[in-house]
């Protein structure tokens, strides 16, 4: 993959909720209302969580897929900046 390529267009965030870091991701997308985010909803994501998401503009709510490079080939920048403690993130390793 190539993260240059005009494909990859999200700076992207799987499972957001506030453990997984949901205001970091808030915080940066209000501060660059021009960059396009994507969140990547799973279990993790509760109806709070979602309606959040659903309110910033700049923010797509991308649907979870088994095939994780259907993700990331839209994706430039992954975020990984869990707030809770963990060993590493799953996303990061994938």
């Amino acid at each position: 993959m190539r993260p240059w390529e005009a494909a990859h267009v999200y700076v992207t965030l799987v499972s957001p909720c506030p453990a997984k870091g949901l205001s970091l991701l808030l915080a940066l997308a209000r501060a660059m209302p021009r960059v396009a985010f994507a969140a990547v909803a799973t279990g993790w994501t509760d109806p709070a969580s979602r309606e959040l998401l659903e309110s910033a503009p700049n923010i797509a709510l991308l649907p979870p897929d088994d095939d994780v490079d259907v993700i990331f080939r839209r994706t430039r920048v992954l975020l990984a900046p869990s707030l809770w403690q963990e060993c590493c993130p799953l996303v990061v390793m994938e």
